[in-house]
């Protein structure tokens, strides 16, 4: 098959995606069919173009904050197949964030997702899917907060979004009279190839980068609205990568004001199994693992995390999406308990939070980080918990409870942990009695507590031990 000029194999406008030299590209043809496909969509319902220019912004604003984090998970996806430096890299200069990671290169389907909104491909479709969170691209969508011309490099393809090259792509529909005029059209609807190498994506290349994203910050930004993406990745909290499966490293490099900054962190995962222990790549079956998070520079982090991975959800169906639910059977959840000198020990209070496998803004009661594929609103910042028996959250707050009873407790006494050690991860640091801060909150408090109660762990004299309800406890 002869080259192209650009020294690909040629291939016919049907195909998407070839081989060559080892490796797959994906035929530009798939943006003018993406480009295509959505026109045709607004020429049958002009009303849809004005939805999707409004979903948009909405989406910019429900996620607004959460950027670093839909970019971390989006990283960790690609880290799925196996690598082997799974590595991601945040770069911020005053007038570029870049964000590049060593996962596999992008596919159709990604492509498809980052150029539309569709339920997460994280889970196949058929019988005894797994739960998972969000919707293909609407996380990327959050971008739209710092930048109006996001950009795509991939080993694979490249392209790049723009409000102009929107307006380019719907003129057809004023030519044919759809539209008087049109003066806003939705961005990543109309992906077009970017022209000319790019030097840092080559440099981002040659150190092992399979994708990267450029986001030219938008020159409307505020002074707020920078500060607060240099904060956010200047304070990145370490909680962030423990319960992301499959990344092994994170580089931040920021390079703006009169403080540039460098740091990052490695990620070792190491399965306990019984006496056993074993370094993994990352978690996805159940068990225990030790997370150690690894800095270049400062003291390391260790936690003791256990995982279900294998929780049937039946009929506890309450307050779940039908249509993304549709077909999950399963679903996870994962405690973990942050070590020193091999004791649990207290979490500082911004580290308290539930995660909805990244943090949420739902306080925890408890030295406690839990993660687990709850239902949550669109930017994974709330979850919602109902009164009904069937409730799907308050069903996983309760299996979190479990496991924290029936594998990490065991698991934290077997390494060595005092019990007295482990009862002060369930201070709340309330007076006695007091409700919990919300309602996800204090659901996962009532559930600690009925799951707990009947424990035989606590030490009286001798080799005799306790449950809590044998007790009596002081006020």
């Amino acid at each position: 098959m002869a080259p192209d000029a650009s020294g690909l194999p040629a291939i016919s406008v049907s195909a998407t995606q070839v081989q060559a030299n080892g490796s797959f590209y994906i035929h530009s043809d798939l943006l003018g069919r993406i480009r295509s496909e959505n026109l045709y969509v607004y020429r049958a319902s002009p009303q849809r173009l004005r939805e999707d220019v409004g979903q948009e912004c909405q989406i910019a604003q429900d996620y607004r904050g959460r950027l670093i984090y839909e970019l971390l998970q989006n990283a960790d996806d690609a880290m799925a197949n196996g690598g082997t430096s799974a590595c991601i890299r945040f770069e911020l200069t005053d007038t570029d964030l870049w964000v590049a990671n060593s996962g596999r290169p992008l596919d159709e389907a990604d492509v498809r997702g980052l150029c539309g909104v569709s339920a997460s491909k994280k889970g196949a479709h058929g019988l005894n899917r797994r739960a998972s969170i969000g919707h293909k691209g609407m996380g990327f969508k959050s971008v739209l907060e710092i930048s109006d011309a996001p950009e795509v490099y991939s080993t694979a393809i490249c392209f790049r979004f723009s409000p102009e090259d929107a307006l380019r792509g719907v003129h057809p529909l004023v030519a044919e009279g759809k539209f008087d005029q049109v003066v806003r059209a939705p961005a990543t609807r109309f992906p077009w190839p970017v022209e000319g190498p790019v030097s840092a994506w080559e440099r981002l290349r040659s150190c092992g980068m399979n994708t990267a994203f450029r986001f030219p910050l938008r020159e409307k930004m505020t002074d707020e609205q920078r500060e607060r993406l240099d904060g956010g990745l200047r304070n990145l909290p370490v909680t962030s990568l423990i319960f992301l499966k499959h990344i092994g490293r994170i580089e931040v490099h920021v390079n703006r004001g009169e403080q540039p900054t460098a740091f990052a962190w490695t990620v070792l995962r190491q399965h306990l199994d019984g006496d056993t222990v074993r370094e993994v790549p990352g978690f996805e079956v159940s068990g225990d693992y030790r997370i150690t998070l690894i800095s270049d520079e400062g003291p390391s982090e260790t936690f003791l995390l256990s995982h279900d991975a294998d929780i049937p959800i039946a009929a506890h169906r309450g307050g779940i999406d039908e249509f993304t639910w549709e077909g999950v059977e399963f679903t996870e959840v994962s405690l973990a308990a942050r070590m020193a000198d091999g004791q649990p020990v207290p979490l500082p209070e911004g580290w308290r939070r539930f995660h909805v496998f990244l943090p949420t803004g739902e306080p925890c009661p408890y030295d406690l980080l839990v993660s687990g594929a709850f239902g949550s609103n669109l930017s994974r910042q709330e979850i919602r918990v109902e009164d009904d028996e069937n409730n799907y959250n308050k069903f996983l707050f309760a299996q979190a409870a479990r496991v924290l009873r029936d594998r990490l407790l065991p698991r934290l006494l077997k390494e060595g942990s005092t019990v007295v050690n482990c009862l002060r991860l369930l201070d709340r640091r309330v007076a006695v009695g007091a409700q919990c801060a919300t309602a996800a909150a204090q659901a996962f408090y009532e559930e600690v507590a009925r799951h707990l109660a009947d424990l035989v762990f606590l030490p009286g004299e001798g080799e005799e031990r306790f449950s809590i309800r044998q007790c009596t406890v002081p006020p």
